[in-house]
């Protein structure tokens, strides 16, 4: 016969709560009459049910007095059920409620009875339905197969805290679910303090931006054995042993939380309670039934999303889980990056400056002045001031010359850079134009350039080599040092527009008013600027060639800076329909450019042990341009738009000295893309553009141009992408040697010192190379000024360093931050539960969870709870969908025992677990 108490209703009698004292007296005297009673009872129906110390009391006072009845008798932590001799005359002792006010989390009334019903078996007592049994407390339930009974008599009220051990005691070997005593749950506590530990000590690396190492060759050893990428894979092992730390922590909240609910009222749902055993997995996500748990309707209460607050626990925890290993491997192993020196040398630098005393260096209209100093006594256009070319807009001519010569083999869209040998006399380091040319459907060419100004490149040259041999610190030291500009920077930029015009029906030499007259091109055709007749209505040989750059009178935003005028001879060919009896001719042919330039803010920067080049990044948006450079940064600086005066481009189109005569500098760059006639072009040449031809009226078979009007106007855009392509490398180059080109005296860079000369004039020390390998010293000079004051009209360049290596860094690494972000989330996490866990062991309650804490607890648990018809019920061949979301709790099916409840209804009807109880045997607290 089976107990059951999920429909009893206990209409005895209550007795008071006993005392302390009185429990203390009663229990030693039960005790000591176990003995004595297992001696006088006999049976041969022995079960296996958990401690009833008054039934054995009671089969102790039935033997007495004669009656026949079966007690439960306590032996080696179970219970067997024995046959007691005599006659009962006595009515059965009134049962006495259990007194459940602070620990059980259950809101059951207290007239439930708390024990199920006893079911006399032949070979074991099982707990089983209450469905078909009712019961009065105190009367006597008869086995139908035998002629022995069982008289129930009612259970003690719950043991105080001082009476726990006895229980344990009494029970064995059980593993205690509800305990107050700290020594008992600092397992709790450990994986969240080792966790936090841990992370506490690697975030800290990276708020600190702490440096490790420089980048070292894969051969080369840290330490006695231990190369640097055997030290990151260590560190990878950290980070996966950190991880498990982590997964261990978040389990311990998930478990908590399972506990908490299956000891309390409405128990949680099988699929969830198996959730909190797949964190790291995350095997319930693919269950259908977990999308659904969160939208469950409760029975009893009939409350919508029930368990919703768990479910989304559930959730949060396994995707924490999941973000937890890549945020612990960002956070412990070492980025390769950047990380600033604070202290570069170990001796203060003296301020650094552009000593540019005579000009100024980002004007908005460059005059003769810009070009070096307005008092310098000898222009750059005049062809007499050769010795002063060197600080000159043209003194990139040699390096523009063949630039320019390899543009006709190469497709100018795909853009290309021009390289000039630094001018502060190492060979080792350039100064780079980037240019680049485009189509577009409103003009015949089109093409942009940009480039850092000469006296920047300089200064960090010169810098870094004078660092070199005098300084000693962190940056000279380092593998790959860097570093940046800190001073507000701009850089010239040009954007070139060409049209082309064909004098097609101009063959007479003696009409050159005929020609069609030219309009600069602008950025929206709108505006008219007419080209000056005298730049190209002049007579002249048809075969003749010629460059005019020539200064745009204001006119509105859209004035061009600098307007230039080109003449080139071509070879054109006029046929009939049929593509017979073509007629040869030669002619000239106009195109008229719009130069836009402007400064434009940039960040520079040099590493000089990885380039050979300082570099640079645009800070603001370059708009329409045909550079594929874009922006890293917008820094808010607005660009400064130039005007180019016609003593300023009379510098870039200097005058030269050469075999030949005196010729314009940008003259002999496009003279050299004419060839005398199509027989005298070199055989097997292939020619990225339409190269222009003139010669004598024999033009043989090698011809360039023919056929329709489409393909000579095709043949115009590409010879005018080239020239635009060119203009815009040139002109850029020009504008980045204003201020004499970086050169002494005129924007050189120094050191301010402290101490004056005997007639009080500042000093600087300018480095100054000895010799072609780069030997810098400071040559002392005077700046010509008694007045502290003029330094604040000179550019102070402020430098900062860094170095490249592994390291950890918080600023500018959003990955690192993200990593951060989700320790730190944990971390908030596990300091939350484990003041929980503190309060719930120091608190008011003094009790806290710690059973089930692992998948064989869980099991055992089960397999000592009785059979679930209701689950059996639910289960269906299509993976158990049903009995995934019925409700279990564990709750005390006998006094001290627990097992698994299944249903909402029967979870209600069932006691809550008390303190001191357990559930095995197997496991020892």
């Amino acid at each position: 016969m089976s107990l059951s108490n999920s429909s009893v209703q206990n209409d005895g009698d209550h007795h008071p709560a006993l005392s302390d004292e009185n429990i203390d007296q009663q229990e030693n005297s039960g005790r000591q009459s176990i003995d004595s009673s297992l001696k006088s009872c006999e049976g041969d129906h022995p079960i296996h049910i958990h401690e009833s110390v008054e039934a054995v009391e009671d089969c102790h006072r039935q033997s007495s007095s004669g009656t026949n009845s079966r007690v439960l008798n306590d032996t080696n932590g179970s219970i067997e059920l024995q046959d007691c001799g005599g006659q009962s005359g006595n009515s059965p002792r009134p049962p006495v409620p259990h007194q459940d006010t602070d620990i059980s989390t259950s809101t059951q009334d207290s007239t439930v009875p708390r024990w199920s019903l006893i079911e006399e078996d032949t070979t074991s007592t099982a707990l089983g339905s209450s469905s078909n049994i009712s019961f009065t407390p105190g009367t006597k339930v008869k086995d139908p197969k035998s002629s022995f009974g069982i008289t129930l008599k009612a259970i003690r009220p719950e043991i105080s805290g001082r009476e726990e051990e006895a229980v344990s005691a009494a029970g064995g070997a059980q593993k205690i679910s509800i305990q107050k005593a700290f020594l008992q749950h600092w397992k709790k506590l450990t994986p969240h303090l080792a966790s936090i530990l841990v992370t506490a000590l690697v975030v800290q690396l990276s708020f600190r931006n702490v440096y490790w190492m420089d980048l070292k060759s894969p051969s080369e050893d840290i330490s006695p054995g231990l190369t640097q990428s055997g030290a990151l894979n260590f560190l990878q092992l950290a980070a996966k042993l950190h991880e498990l730390l982590i997964l261990a922590s978040i389990s311990t909240v998930v478990l908590h939380v399972v506990q908490k609910h299956l000891t309390g009222r409405s128990g949680l749902p099988l699929g969830m309670v198996a959730n909190s055993f797949e964190l790291s997995s995350g095997q319930f996500l693919r269950r259908k039934s977990f999308w659904t748990l969160p939208w469950l309707v409760d029975p009893v209460t009939g409350k919508k999303f029930f368990y919703f607050r768990f479910w989304l626990l559930s959730l949060c925890a396994t995707a924490l889980v999941v973000f937890s290993g890549p945020a612990s491997a960002i956070a412990i192993i070492p980025t390769l990056n950047y990380f600033t020196l604070d202290k570069p040398f170990k001796h203060s630098v003296l301020p650094y400056f552009v000593f540019n005393q005579s000009s100024e260096l980002w004007p908005a209209i460059l005059t003769g002045g810009s070009q070096n100093s307005p008092a310098m006594g000898s222009s750059c256009w005049d062809p007499a001031s050769g010795a002063l070319l060197e600080y000159c807009p043209a003194s990139g001519f040699q390096e523009n010359i063949a630039w320019a010569g390899s543009m006709m083999y190469v497709n100018t869209e795909k853009g290309s850079n021009i390289s000039y040998i630094s001018d502060v006399g190492s060979a080792s380091t350039r100064r780079v134009i980037a240019t680049q040319a485009c189509n577009r459907t409103t003009t015949d060419g089109r093409a942009s350039a940009v480039g850092l100004p000469a006296y920047l490149s300089n200064a960090f040259i010169a810098y870094w080599k004078f660092a070199q041999g005098n300084f000693a610190g962190s940056a000279v030291d380092a593998a790959q040092p860097h570093i940046d500009l800190n001073t507000n920077s701009f850089a010239p930029r040009v954007e070139v527009l060409c049209n082309a015009y064909r004098n097609t029906d101009y063959p007479i030499i003696e009409s050159p008013n005929e020609q069609a007259p030219m309009y600069l091109p602008t950025w929206s055709n709108i505006s008219t600027f007419p080209v000056p007749d005298w730049t190209f209505r002049y007579p002249r040989d048809l075969n003749s060639s010629n460059v005019t750059l020539f200064a745009v009178p204001y006119d509105g935003p859209e004035t061009p800076s600098l307007g230039v005028t080109i003449i080139m001879p071509v070879i054109q060919g006029a046929q009939e329909t049929n593509q017979s009896n073509i007629t040869w001719y030669q002619t000239s042919e106009n195109y008229a450019c719009s130069i836009y330039s402007q400064w434009i803010p940039v960040k520079a920067w040099y590493e000089p042990y990885t380039s050979d080049q300082v570099e640079f990044d645009l800070e603001m948006d370059l708009g329409d341009t045909c550079l594929e450079n874009p922006a890293v940064s917008d820094s808010g600086r607005e660009a400064i738009n130039t005007t180019i005066s016609q003593e300023y481009a009379d510098g870039i189109n200097q005058p030269m000295a050469l075999g030949t005569g005196i010729i314009p500098a940008l003259l002999d760059i496009v003279q050299r893309f004419i060839f005398p006639g199509p027989e005298r072009v070199p055989n097997g040449q292939t020619f990225g553009q339409t190269i222009f031809i003139s010669g004598p009226n024999s033009f043989g078979q090698t011809i360039f141009v023919s056929g329709a009007d489409g393909a000579i106007e095709q043949a115009s855009k590409s010879r005018a992408k080239l020239l635009s392509m060119v203009l815009a490398g040139i002109i850029t180059d020009g504008l980045a040697r204003i201020a004499g080109d970086g050169q002494f005296p005129y924007s050189a860079s120094m050191f301010l010192m402290p101490n004056r000369t005997a007639e009080g004039d500042l000093q600087g020390t300018f480095p100054v190379t000895t010799d072609i390998y780069g030997h810098y010293y400071g040559e002392v000079d005077s700046l010509n000024t008694t007045n502290a004051e003029d330094a604040n009209n000179w550019l102070k360049i402020d430098f900062s360093f860094s170095r490249y290596g592994y390291g950890y860094k918080w600023t500018g690494s959003r990955i690192t931050q993200f990593g951060v972000c989700v320790l730190l989330l944990h971390v908030t996490i596990a300091s939350c539960h484990i003041i929980l866990v503190l309060i719930g062991i120091f608190g008011g309650r003094r009790a806290i969870h710690r059973a089930w804490e692992t998948i064989p607890e869980m099991f055992v648990l089960a397999m000592n709870s009785r059979p679930s018809e209701r689950l059996k019920a639910a289960y269906s061949s299509d993976g158990t969908i049903k009995s995934w979301k019925e409700s279990v709790a564990v709750r005390e099916s006998n006094e001290g025992v627990l097992e698994i409840i299944v249903g909402r209804g029967d979870i209600d009807l069932t006691a809550p677990v008390r303190r001191g109880t357990g559930f095995s045997s197997l496991f020892r607290g």
